[in-house]
């Protein structure tokens, strides 16, 4: 996780704090579909009114009890962090600092996933189908797709739609052409094919 600059794409999460830091409250906003963008948070909080708060300091952890990373953000009242990973559960809390270096109460925490969403097959990633080498003594099928970052496909078969065979399992760590080849035979029974995607 790292903190990025501010942007239109984000979930946005806002602190309130007063002028008592130990009773600050909450507020979920979520932007329009349009807007969003995956695996990015900004958190916003309203400004201390004590003058003597010269900056703000970010919290997290992986648990309530853990929030022992620190970042020191300077004297902003927003920030939008990127990079969460997938299945972990990080929990935030900010807190003012004067001059001294001397901390307010931490604001209430709030948590927050990364959102498990199946990516929607379009025409640009869907399975092609194309015979290679008809000619040669090994021909083949050729199945490919446009694989997305961050997303694990499966390549299945059937003849019957009633039990399907995984042929492969790719992981993309990237956007790239994903080829597979397996052999070919006229007299071969006829079989169809599905691509599945799945976060990781």
């Amino acid at each position: 996780m790292s903190v990025a600059r501010f942007n239109l794409g984000w979930v946005l999460v806002i602190l309130m704090l007063g002028s008592e830091w130990s009773h600050a409250q909450i507020r979920r906003e979520t932007p329009a579909r349009a807007t969003r963008q995956a695996n990015t948070l900004t958190i916003v909080w309203r400004p201390s009114p004590s003058p003597e708060v010269i900056g703000y300091a970010l919290y997290w952890g992986l648990s309530a009890d853990s929030c022992t990373n620190r970042v020191d953000l300077g004297n902003v009242t927003n920030v939008t962090l990127v990079g969460f990973q997938r299945r972990l559960t990080y929990h935030f809390a900010v807190a003012g600092y004067d001059a001294s270096g001397e901390e307010s109460p931490w604001s209430n925490q709030i948590q927050y996933s990364r959102p498990r969403t199946i990516p929607t097959l379009t025409l640009t990633n869907r399975l092609q189908l194309q015979h290679v080498n008809l000619t040669s003594t090994n021909p083949v099928l050729r199945l490919s797709f446009m694989g997305q970052a961050d997303v694990s496909y499966q390549i299945e078969t059937t003849q019957d739609f009633q039990r399907w065979d995984v042929l492969c399992i790719t992981n993309c760590a990237q956007e790239q052409l994903v080829v597979y080849d397996l052999p070919y035979h006229p007299d071969s029974p006829h079989r169809f094919f599905r691509l599945r995607p799945e976060l990781e």
